[in-house]
Parts: structure tokens; sequence; C-alpha cells
């Protein structure tokens, strides 16, 4: 019988991290230099609390909203999905797939990425 897979053992720790107060412009051009599909605001103890991605880039575009008046905080996503590191990848996987999610941030027992 072969043992349940972890996040912890499967996930990257190469996650892009910013403060919510970021203008987008400088966040476009990081997500657009480093080839990334997002970027996780986190607060001082590395807890994430919102999540921008190239969907939320699309939107704004769509939006004609000026990217230089704008500040992350503004048009992330707030409280992203999250799970534990010990969590089994198919679960998260099944949590992801129902909720139509393409980005999952793996936190530790005391909330941080």
């Amino acid at each position: 019988m072969m043992s349940a897979l972890t996040l912890k053992q499967i996930f990257s720790t190469e996650v892009e991290t910013v403060l919510a107060d970021i203008p987008i412009d400088k966040v476009l051009l990081r997500m657009e230099r480093s080839q990334i599909s997002c970027l996780v605001a986190v607060d001082e103890n590395r807890r994430p609390i919102g999540i921008f991605t190239e969907q939320d880039a699309i939107r704004i575009m769509a939006e004609r909203q000026s990217v230089r008046e704008i500040c992350m905080n503004d048009v992330m996503s707030h409280s992203p999905l999250t799970a534990a590191e010990n969590m089994d990848f198919h679960d998260a996987y099944r949590i992801m797939s129902e909720k139509k999610y393409r980005h999952l941030l793996v936190v530790d027992d005391e909330g941080r990425l």
C-alpha cells in the first residue's frame, strides 16, 4: 500500500509575494519579468491575504481601469484558497476542481505561506 502524497512533498517553495499596497502596474511588470501567473499579497508575518492572477489582469484591462491609479489591494482576490501542507494532494486537487481555482496557497500550522 502506497502512502498518501502530501502537498508539502510536491509544492513549489518559490512563491512571489508582495505587500497589498503595491501599484498594479508594478505587479504586472513583475509578473511579466518573472513569467509567472500570479502574485500573492502577504502580511508582515507572511500570511497570505490576497492573490492577483492573470485573470484579474484581464478583467481590469477589459474594464479599462488605469493600472497607474490602483493598487493590488483594490483588485486582488481577498482570502485566497489555502490548504495545510499536510493535506493529501488528491484532496487538494478535488477542492481546486470543485471551486474552479487554478492556484492553491499552501500554508503551515500558523497560516504562513
